[in-house]
């Protein structure tokens, strides 16, 4: 059987098993991810409430939220919404949308398309905030969240920004990396999540990542924000 009939078949298969991603409110339409091709279940299951595991996560949030510092707890208000601004905080006030448009189109799809990815993993798995699963240990420094724990949007979203934005910027990619870190280090704290839910996110956004750099979409628009940035000496 020709390859290409063999990959038609198999995507086809794919779209009849897994139900395509409802478009969470104010996103547009995914352009850089075939989301009908990715499952929520490429992440394995949460830990079960109650299990061993799932109490050993609970001290380890209550561990951190003890060793909060003034600092921290700043960084946890400014951090209560992911942005494309937040994770690239680091990179200067002149980077801006109005002076890299075309580098902020880039970023702003990917914030979009991994967030519907984000959701619909959310909702297919149904797993309880930390401070809604055990409201005795685990404190609540935020407004509470209207979507499930896992996986940690949070931390999907700021590690695939920040290795995106290390491509196109690659002497600023440790300082990146260390943003992305410390915002999902500061959701835990805040008693939004689990660690197991960090790690997911980390591992999300590195399979989104892998699944955008084979899309002809992004390598385009990667190219033009790549010599956008090169004409303003970045």
């Amino acid at each position: 059987m020709p390859n290409r009939l063999v990959k038609c078949l198999f995507a086809v298969f794919v779209m009849m098993a897994f139900p395509a991603h409802a478009l969470p409110p104010g996103a547009e339409p995914p352009r850089y991810l075939n989301t009908k091709l990715i499952s929520p279940d490429i992440l394995p299951p949460p830990v079960k409430k109650g299990s061993a595991e799932w109490k050993k996560q609970v001290a380890i949030i209550v561990q951190a939220q003890r060793r909060l510092t003034k600092q921290d707890k700043a960084a946890i208000e400014k951090e209560q919404a992911v942005s494309v601004q937040l994770v690239s905080d680091g990179l200067g006030p002149d980077f801006t949308p109005e002076k890299f448009p075309k580098t902020f189109v880039v970023l702003k799809q990917i914030y979009n398309d991994t967030g519907i990815v984000v959701e619909t993993t959310k909702q297919f798995w149904g797993a309880q905030r930390p401070y809604d699963a055990a409201p005795k240990q685990v404190k609540l420094l935020l407004n509470a969240a209207n979507n499930n724990t896992y996986p940690s949007g949070h931390t999907a979203l700021s590690y695939i920004l920040a290795e995106v934005l290390g491509l196109l910027v690659p002497d600023q990619r440790p300082a990146l990396r260390l943003q992305a870190e410390k915002i999902a280090l500061h959701r835990i704290q805040a008693g939004m999540h689990y660690p197991e839910d960090i790690e997911a996110g980390k591992k999300l956004g590195g399979i989104l990542l892998g699944a955008m750099l084979q899309n002809d979409d992004f390598q385009s628009d990667m190219k033009a924000a790549k010599d956008e940035l090169k004409a303003a000496g970045r």
